[in-house]
């Protein structure tokens, strides 16, 4: 976690995440956490569940404190859960979760969610494989979903 100088988040937010005023102003130093983000994902792809969202964030912070983003692609879970399972109508994390029989004792907070979104990863990859031979395949699958409506 970033070390926050200034408090801005709602209370609701923080209750939320379950991350307070105290755990915030002690977290590491920004500079420091986002190096060592960048060296530990390299040129690796990013998968994240609804990615604009984290893409947004990480690439704010490493603007702001680092005077560049990072060129990794990004890849919406999301986005391959629906293309590889078109008929199921879930669309947000606890809707795919729920489909796909996953638990997660403590949502809302970092290291859980992202264990339920490699779970769901693992779930809908057999199709993928069966889709995709590159990754190159997987992001234009994503991509394609993207304009695709649903109902």
């Amino acid at each position: 976690m970033l070390r926050q100088e200034q408090i801005t988040a709602a209370k609701d937010n923080i209750l939320l995440h379950g991350i307070g005023v105290q755990s915030q102003r002690e977290g590491m130093d920004p500079v420091q956490a986002l190096e060592a983000f960048a060296g530990y994902v390299w040129q690796s792809p990013l998968l994240a569940f609804h990615a604009a969202f984290d893409q947004a964030l990480i690439l704010r912070h490493m603007k702001l404190h680092l005077g560049r983003t990072l060129p990794n692609p990004w890849v919406d879970i999301e986005q391959l859960c629906a293309v590889t399972h078109e008929k199921v109508r879930a669309r947000s994390l606890d809707e795919w979760m729920r489909h796909f029989g996953i638990e997660c004792t403590v949502r809302h907070q970092a290291a859980a969610d992202t264990l339920a979104e490699c779970e769901l990863l693992l779930r809908i990859w057999p199709r993928l494989a069966g889709q995709c031979r590159r990754w190159a395949d997987v992001e234009r699958l994503a991509r394609q979903q993207r304009w695709i409506a649903r109902a």
